[in-house]
Formats: structure tokens, sequence, C-alpha cells
């Protein structure tokens, strides 16, 4: 399985930032688990910086509009069933 490190999670994130509204065409399954990996690994650096990269998709996709947003809800019930999970694993 792959992972990435925190620089390589920064990295991602600046991209996403960067490319704003743009960056939805890129989202798909496969970057969703990679970043949701993150969120379960060993290294706290690593979890807080893959809930930042979540942060800056839900930013981006805020800035959507009409059609797009619609498009987007799949990816934002995926990650609220992730982040309950991780907050029930943490109580």
């Amino acid at each position: 399985m792959l992972t990435f490190s925190t620089i390589e999670y920064r990295c991602l994130q600046s991209v996403i930032d960067g490319c704003g509204v743009q960056f939805n065409a890129q989202i798909d399954q496969e970057l969703l688990d990679l970043i949701f990996t993150s969120l379960n690994h060993t290294n706290r650096f690593v979890r807080e910086t893959g809930f930042q990269v979540c942060g800056s998709i839900v930013s981006c996709n805020s800035q959507v509009q009409g059609q797009y947003w619609y498009g987007m809800l799949s990816c934002f019930d995926t990650m609220a069933a992730v982040v309950s999970s991780l907050l029930i694993l943490l109580n």
C-alpha cells in the first residue's frame, strides 16, 4: 500500500490549495483512499497533515457552485464516515 510522508502530504495540500476549484477534476476514490490511510497512521504528524489535506479538499469544494457541488457529496460522505470512525476509536 502506498503511503506518503508528512512532506509529501504538505506538497499535495499546497497543490490543492493552489488549484482551488480546478483541483476537483483530480479527486477520485484512489486519491481519497490514499489520504484516508494517513488518518490512521502511527505517526501523529502524518495524521495531522492528513486531516489538513482533508480540510483543503473541503475548502476547495466549498467554493464550488451548482452542478459540481452535487458530484462531490459522495466524497464528503466518505470523509464524514472516516472522521466519525476515528472519533469513535479515540473515545
